[in-house]
């Protein structure tokens, strides 16, 4: 009888000190290497790019020249109708199709 005690004692001590620790440990948040006024905030990193500062210029330029030069073509090809319906033997009606479907690929392509 006296093993039977003192195995309910041992479990008993072996519980309350697993609850203890449990306890001891269950508000506290894991250490961390910063100390605690530090901004949580990554150092900014520095950007990188494939193209040099000259040629991100070019295409801003050339993109925008492209964009300016599109609307004139069909200022161009608008007075050109007439004569484009004899040369190809079609119907002016024929012929401002092609100005329709150039108006609305330019769409699309811009």
């Amino acid at each position: 009888m006296n093993n039977e005690s003192n195995e309910k004692n041992y479990d008993k001590v072996k519980k309350e000190a697993s609850d203890t620790n449990s306890d001891e440990h269950s508000d506290e948040q894991p250490p961390s290497d910063a100390p605690d006024d530090a901004p949580a905030t990554t150092p900014p990193q520095e950007e990188y790019s494939k193209f040099t500062k000259g040629e991100k210029w070019f295409i801003v330029y050339f993109t925008s020249f492209v964009g300016f030069f599109s609307p004139f073509t069909s200022n161009i090809y608008l007075p050109a109708l007439p004569t484009l319906s004899v040369a190809f033997h079609k119907s002016t009606e024929l012929i401002n199709i092609t100005v329709t479907v150039y108006m609305v690929l330019q769409g699309v392509g811009a």
